[in-house]
Order: structure tokens, then sequence, then C-alpha cells
């Protein structure tokens, strides 16, 4: 491709597009982001790269018609960062896939399951109740029915089914403790599935010494609509967020979905500092030095995209480091995406199956009786995998084996 062509083009009069046309410039297509694109590994087709949906983004910016296809592989994107991390042209490829999925055109592809799936994350109860519904079509062996009319359903299912009860949420409520220094947040998906993570996280920083206040009533940071470019809804819900911190009367807060780390912290921007669980964890250890009692075992560690391109998950392989005699191996991050990617993998099971399928193989050879991970869209999808696979390991955050370590 010319270097020069870019220059040559006319600025885009609208200025959402005018952003996207100057993020897109950057790209040089040199694809050396091709490898590390889990799409795209899949794929094998160009359309189905960062560079590919670069081209495509700045087409839809000098105003070409948004044709089905081309949404489509717009829309395979996990926006899992990868591309970003290796970009030697320091693309923000974040921000323009953002901006892209933003255009009207592109949001009139939005569909109502997606619609759905976005409504029920913000109601935990109601994704808790369907989930253990799903629970009971998969045993009733109704299932493999189901997803031959929709394979979506089927991945739904899947999860639905290899879902451990007690990670179900069983109520709604907030907690706050007098004088909260910290607010420990649940997100809303993790308000559904993850009780038992919020649980073991309140016990070991209260342990810590600790004074949390629970935020886990389904309190969204809008980055699921962000991601789907509805930016009004994603900004009511981020406005929520910060009234009900606010209302707890902490300084801090801390997150155990690394996922949503980022969101949280651009949500509360200024107004409230937001950590990723761990490192809070981490600190305190370090300044309280408690006896850990001695955990057996293997672990295999699988470390999200989210972190993987930020900081290849140290503070989860410190915090299981510390605990004596556990034996820890990490998942090599040559193996790439689980596909699991937030939602990604309820509508998008024709790339998220081959994606698991590498991780899970990974996982069983390390011989590892239970598996730690701190995303929760990879816990969910990883644990299906497992099932699938006929091996039903234990899989919890990292904070659960601290929490025993902690135990009296």
């Amino acid at each position: 491709m010319d270097p020069i062509a870019p220059l040559l083009r006319p600025t885009p009069e609208d200025p959402a597009r005018a952003r996207i046309a100057a993020l897109a410039d950057a790209c040089v297509q040199c694809g050396a982001c091709l490898p590390h694109c889990p799409t795209y590994a899949v794929a094998r087709r160009e359309g189905e790269s960062p560079r590919g949906r670069v081209r495509f983004a700045r087409a839809l910016a000098d105003g070409r018609t948004a044709d089905a296809a081309l949404v489509a592989q717009l829309d395979d994107c996990l926006a899992c960062g990868a591309c970003e991390r290796v970009c030697p042209a320091g693309v923000r490829y974040g921000e323009l896939l953002d901006g892209v999925r933003a255009l009207p055109e592109v949001r009139a592809a939005d569909t109502r399951f997606r619609r759905a799936l976005r409504a029920l994350a913000t109601r935990p109860r109601v994704m808790a109740a369907a989930l253990r519904i799903g629970r009971i079509i998969a045993r009733l062996g109704l299932a493999a029915r189901l997803e031959r009319r929709d394979s979506r359903l089927g991945a739904l299912l899947d999860v639905a089914s290899a879902l451990p009860g007690p990670a179900l949420a069983t109520d709604g409520t907030d907690s706050s403790a007098d004088a909260a220094e910290l607010a420990l947040l649940a997100g809303c998906v993790g308000s559904a599935v993850e009780r038992d993570t919020l649980r073991d996280a309140r016990i070991t920083l209260e342990r810590l010494g600790a004074r949390v206040a629970v935020v886990a009533d389904g309190h969204c940071c809008g980055a699921l609509a962000r991601h789907a470019g509805d930016a009004a809804e994603a900004d009511r819900l981020a406005a929520a967020v910060r009234q009900r911190i606010a209302a707890t009367g902490a300084g801090r807060a801390v997150i155990f979905a690394s996922g949503c780390l980022a969101d949280w912290r651009r949500t509360l921007a200024e107004e409230t500092p937001v950590d990723d669980l761990l490192d809070e964890v981490l600190r305190r250890l370090d300044a309280a030095s408690p006896a850990l009692r001695a955990r057996t075992g293997r672990i295999a560690l699988w470390v999200p995209c989210t972190q993987r391109n930020r900081d290849a998950g140290r503070a989860a392989r410190q915090v299981l480091a510390a605990i004596p005699g556990l034996d820890v191996a990490v998942i090599p991050s040559g193996f790439g995406c689980c596909g699991a990617a937030g939602s990604h993998f309820a509508d998008h099971p024709h790339l998220a199956g081959p994606l698991r399928e590498g991780v899970v193989r990974a996982i069983l050879a390390t011989g590892a009786d239970a598996v730690a991970t701190t995303n929760t869209g990879c816990r969910l999808w990883l644990a299906a995998g497992l099932v699938a696979a006929g091996r039903p390991l234990p899989i919890h955050h990292p904070i659960s084996w601290l929490k025993e370590a902690l135990d009296p």
C-alpha cells in the first residue's frame, strides 16, 4: 500500500467519522498484528484481521455503505487488545473499534439477541434464574435439540450446565461497613455468576484489615453498552455507578473481574481510584505478613487477554505463589484468547469454540486438579469447555485459594 495515499484522502466533515479516519490512518498496514489476532488465526481471512478491519473503518468514515458481510467481520472482533500490544505504529485500535460500532449504520445491525444479553447483564437475579433454568434444560437432555435450532442457545446452555451452584446469585443486595474505606465492585455479570468470588474477596479483605462496602446489585460500568456503540446508555449506567459508590463513603474501589478494570477506571475517572482486587490484596499481605496455611495441589493459571496485554497477570501469579505448597502451572500466552471476550462467546460460538479448544487442551496437559482465572467470561467459557472435554475441573478466582489459606 502507498504510505502517502492516506495523506491525500479528504477528511470527513462529521467529527465522529473524522476521528475514525484519523485513527485508521495511523495504521501503516504492515501486518505485524496478524499473527497475534485470534479471529485471523481461526478464519485465515484478511477481513478477520485488525488490518482488514482498519481498512473497513476508513471506508465507513469515507461514506462507504456498511454491507452485512463487512459488518459481520467487524462484529467478530473480540476486542482482546493483542493487536495494540504489538502494533509498531501505536494504533489505538480499541478506540477505533468503539467509534466504528457507534456509527448509525453499524448500530443498525445490533440484534435483539445481543440487546437481550445486555439487558440480562444488569439484572443479576434474572440472569441467575435464567442460568438455573438452563441447567435444568441441559440435564433433561434438551440442549442438543435447541442447539440445532440456534448455536448461540447451545453456547449459553453449555455455560449454564457447567457453572457451579454456589457461583450463582442468591440475593441482589449491597452491603456496607461503618466508615467503609473500600468499595468492592462485583460488576453486572459478576453479581449474577460470581457470588462465591464476591464472598471470598470480602472475607479476605476484611481479614487483612479493610473496611469494605460491597456494591453488587448488578451495577454496571457501561462497557457492554459502550462496546455496542450505545454511548448514551453507557453514560447513564456510569452515572448510576458513581452515585452508588458515593453513597458508600468509600474513597477507593477494587474490582475482582479483570475484564472490567479498564472500563471501571474510565467510568469513575477522577472521582474514585479503582484498582485490581489482587493488587490491593498484595499490598495488604506485605503490610500484615499473616501466616498462610499450606495448600497442596496443582493449579493451572489462565491469564486472560485483559491482563496478559497489560502486565502478564503479575498479581495473580504473586498471590498464588504466596500460598505455601501450591504448585502453579501458567498456561503459555501463545494460546491467545479462549474466545470468551465478555458476551462474545454467546453470539459467536463459531469462533469462540475453536479458540477454547486449544486452551482446554493446554490446561489438561498440565495435569492440574483445578484452574484459576481472574476473568468472569473466561471462567464461564472454560468451565463449559472442560465439561465438554470430560474433565470438569473446578475453576475459581485466585482470591478463593488465598481466602482458604487465611482461614483459621
